[in-house]
């Protein structure tokens, strides 16, 4: 929430990311920390390392939430990292992850408990599932499609193996492994007992345990009833049941191979159809449904992560589920473990405010930051506990300034010439939210109609609308939803002014684009989610509709449209608006002005995990805006040097055009990254392939034409040649955003391995792993070099991270220059290059200068003057005396490219 008198957390100087995992351990994190005490970091931002699944490298396929990853270390070795943080005064940012988590693994007890048990599971509540689903056959069951062919197939080719195990009977199928519902047991235990009393006697006390344990287990309370008492009883019951049959298992020779022998029965005799009929038969009685992978987009009837099957969502909004995974976490802030809390994805829960109060109440002095995606004119609601953002606003306004607006026609008539087609980005926006929502989040579509068919037919005014057009008008609605979601709390009655202006500009936009359908229908979805038809079922289609809605924007905008709309790709990154071509100076100031007033601890990032490409990445492409006709020439000629490289016309045009793109941006790229990049950005745009229906023809081109052209001498020596001029500003544009990143107001993030130059990609490029061997060094000579001869040093990254560890070991000696209450003030140049010089005031005593669009400005200050305020001003960067009155540009930035200017204090 904006500052106030109750909110008042550690909050850090400067934070930096670290990816653990098993390549990256806490004891190898341990190792760096000296080095980022040394540079001037405050806090080590973490992703999560709680228990997730075998091999994770990431952190957010979390399969326990109350258990350390052992991957990443032991107990032992965790305590030792924690011990060395504290030892250099660095705190902690942890990584929370309440919307999701993995179920693709045995490890995830909660999942496996309800895969066991359907709705009378004691984990049913922790899932958002819908036990009632369109399609009869799923009533009361789960669909788990993670079959590689169709059932039937995958079940006779003997892929699906009953077990038992330890007193439990399971289905696996490959490295799964579901368990049973305990009383279905007695169709295995029942089958064949005849033999095993003619082989025992009945009067045998092994057959008589038998037959006691299955007299239980089909008494067991139904998988159907949810009533407290019941589920209670079931749960105790049949571990009861289990630990009998286990004992009886070891106890009895007859009764383990009545048991091993049934098994094998019941997985049934390749090449005879009927006799799988039993392990059939079994797995129809069971509360989940096995089938093929590509079933999930229509009928799977659990929330997920997005459309990520293994990746299911959990309901932290009931109070017992927030507080299950959110033990640990809780108890390591108690301990002084973390001081502070980065919520992953705040627009998947169904209410993000109750649940940020929620955090805040368990953790009230602790700084927290959302990962909330804001649109161009949208703020963080004012009412959240928390610090503020990931920083994505900050990435996008600061990246903005580096782009000129004088190059978006000319840059637009390149792609046009190359692509063939003259796209509007609002509308390839919208098309891919369409795309999405019919293919990837069809199932959620069908949930939220058939809410909608229900909430209709209970009145008279909608309930003749079909249910094709309730699935269209939802569709379309969405489509032209003006931001990832609304916060619309149905429990409390509160409909915000600006939530309502986004559900009218939806309601009114997919209106007149689809006259066909009758207007009434975006009227009935207007009045639901203005809360102006109350009742149970209209306050959870709500409640649904801002978590599908926020799902539509991620996957429809940055998974989708940003690797088809290839106009220019500086622009195309989280949180960004690829059809806004670059903004003022004086936006930019705006932007840092009202951070200042309203969120002014709130983080600032230029790289993250997620990114899709990094800050230099973007820094170099953004000069291609200042030279269009040089640009326009390299295309030319690499599209006739490499058209011999293509096959059968492919790829296409616009994935070449995005191709050369990245080659200049991130110059030298290896062939293995450069083709794993490609195939990735193919796969998104969904145009000819996909990750999971693929083309083999397209993606082979593909590969063989990255393959071809960067083994090609002649193209690869005019790409080089062509990228060697813009390397160098490229490097200058990093400064200045780093520059503004460590002195606008908030707090500033550095992703590992950003401190250098860090050419990286979208994930996992830009997941690999980090020299920090290198940088210790770097860092050493980096504190006994002068600004001047520090810069000398261009080429190996030195200057970024020397302008980091001076700024930040600065910050400390002057606290009070970069408090959050420091106003921050625009300053303007006057002169020839005046436009290309950005400048503004922290308080009254902290000058940042930094250059932009620096192709154009030819390195030539000319008479261009920053006027100086009264009093005595040194650059903290070059220790040197500033001119007072009229200062000269050239003479401020004549040693290193950026400025930090300090009033010295009077003794």
């Amino acid at each position: 929430m904006a500052i106030n008198a109750e909110y008042r957390p550690r909050i850090p100087v400067s934070t930096y990311r670290l990816q653990l995992n098993h390549d990256f351990t806490f004891s190898d994190a341990r190792k760096v920390l000296a080095y980022l005490a040394a540079l001037g970091i405050t806090d080590l931002y973490s992703s999560s390392y709680l228990k997730s699944r075998q091999g994770s490298l990431h952190g957010y396929d979390i399969v326990d939430f109350g258990e350390l990853n052992d991957e990443i270390g032991s107990g032992e070795e965790y305590e030792a990292f924690v011990a060395e943080q504290k030892k250099h005064g660095l705190g902690q940012l942890f990584d929370v992850v309440p919307n999701h988590m993995c179920i693709g693994s045995a490890e995830n007890h909660w999942w496996m408990d309800v895969v066991e048990n359907g709705p009378s599971s004691t984990c049913a509540r922790f899932f958002d599932i819908n036990w009632h689903p369109v399609k009869a056959e799923l009533k009361n069951k789960i669909l788990v499609p993670v079959l590689g062919d169709q059932y039937g197939r995958v079940l006779e080719n003997q892929e699906l193996r009953l077990g038992f195990k330890d007193g439990c009977f399971f289905v696996s199928y490959w490295d799964y492994r579901f368990p049973l519902r305990p009383d279905t047991y007695v169709m295995i235990l029942a089958y064949r007992i005849k033999e095993l009393e003619e082989e025992l006697t009945a009067g045998h006390p092994h057959y008589v345990e038998l037959l006691s344990i299955n007299t239980a287990l089909s008494h067991l309370p139904l998988y159907t009833d949810t009533d407290p008492d019941s589920v209670a009883e079931r749960n105790r019951e049949k571990e009861i049941a289990k630990r009998r049959l286990a004992g009886l298992y070891k106890a009895s020779p007859e009764v383990s191979r009545f048991i091993e022998g049934n098994v094998t029965v019941f997985n049934g005799v390749k090449g005879e159809p009927q006799s799988f009929d039993l392990l059939d038969d079994l797995l129809r009685n069971q509360a989940f449904r096995l089938s093929n992978w590509r079933v999930a987009t229509e009928e799977i009837n659990y929330r997920r992560f997005f459309d990520v099957n293994d990746l299911a969502a959990i309901r932290v909004e009931d109070p017992l589920v927030f507080h299950e995974a959110h033990k640990l976490v809780f108890r390591l802030i108690r301990e002084g473990r973390v001081t502070g809390l980065r919520v992953d994805h705040p627009d998947g829960l169904r209410d993000p405010e109750e649940f940020l109060l929620r955090l805040k109440e368990m953790a009230p002095n602790t700084w927290i930051v959302v990962e909330k995606i804001l649109g161009q004119d949208e703020s963080l609601p004012a009412t959240w506990p928390v610090a503020g953002t990931t920083g994505y606003d900050f990435l996008n306004r600061v990246g903005d300034l580096f782009v000129d607006p004088q190059g978006e026609k000319p840059l637009g008539d390149v792609y046009r010439m190359v692509s063939g087609s003259d796209p509007d980005y609002p509308e390839v926006a919208r098309d891919k939210k369409r795309l999405v929502s019919r293919s990837l989040l069809a199932a959620e579509v069908e949930r939220l109609t058939g809410l909608l068919l229900r909430i209709a037919a209970a009145g008279w005014l909608y309930c003749d609308f079909t249910h094709g057009e309730m699935a269209c008008a939802l569709i379309e609605f969405t489509a032209y939803f003006p931001v990832y979601r609304s916060y619309v709390r149905p429990g409390h009655g509160a409909v915000t002014a600006t939530d309502a202006r986004y559900i009218r500009i939806a309601a009114q936009e997919a209106r007149r684009n689809q006259p066909d359908l009758p207007p009434d229908l975006f009227e009935f979805l207007t009045n639901l989610l203005l809360l102006k038809q109350p009742g149970s079922l209209e306050d959870e289609f709500v409640g649904r509709f801002q978590q599908f809605s926020a799902a539509v924007m991620a996957k429809g905008l940055e998974d989708t449209a940003f690797y088809c709309f290839n106009r220019f790709v500086a622009l195309n990154e989280v949180g960004g608006n690829p059809g806004r071509f670059g903004i003022g100076i004086d936006e930019f100031h705006q932007s840092c002005r009202a951070r200042q007033s309203h969120w002014p601890a709130s983080m600032l990032s230029t790289s993250t995990h997620d990114t899709k490409r990094s800050e230099d990445v973007r820094a170099r492409l953004c000069l291609l805006s200042e030279m269009p006709r040089e640009w326009r020439g390299a295309v030319d000629r690499w599209s006739a040097m490499n058209r011999r490289h293509r096959r059968n016309g492919w790829p296409d045009r616009n994935a070449e055009y995005l191709y050369y793109q990245t080659l200049v941006g991130a110059w030298p790229l290896p062939t293995e990254r450069a083709v794993a990049y490609m195939e990735k950005a193919a796969h998104e745009a969904k145009e000819h392939t996909r990750a999971a229906l693929g083309d083999p023809e397209y993606d082979q081109a593909l590969r063989e034409f990255v393959t071809a052209t960067l083994a090609d001498l002649d193209f690869v020596a005019d790409l080089a040649g062509f990228a060697a001029p813009l390397v160098k500003p490229g490097c200058i544009n990093s400064l200045t955003q780093t520059l503004f990143k460590l002195t606008a107001p908030g707090v500033p993030d550095f992703y590992q391995g950003a401190e250098l130059w860090d050419l990286s990609l979208v994930d996992p490029d830009n997941r690999r792993q980090v020299d920090f061997a290198v940088r210790k060094e770097l860092l050493a000579e980096a504190a006994t070099l002068s600004a001047q001869e520090a810069w000398q040093e261009w080429e190996s990254g030195l200057p970024k991270l020397w302008l980091i560890r001076r700024v930040l070991n600065f910050r400390p000696q002057r606290p009070d220059l970069f408090a959050i209450s420091a106003q921050y003030e625009p300053m303007a140049a006057r002169g020839r290059a005046a436009a290309h010089a950005i400048a503004f005031k922290r308080g009254e005593n902290l000058i940042a200068l930094a250059p932009r669009l620096v192709i154009a400005l030819h390195d030539d200050w000319g008479d261009t003057l920053l006027e100086m305020p009264p009093g005595a001003w040194r650059n903290q960067l070059t220790d040197e005396t500033a001119p007072q009155g009229a200062a000269p540009l050239s003479a401020l930035l004549g040693k290193f490219p950026v400025a930090l200017l300090a009033r010295e204090e009077i003794p």
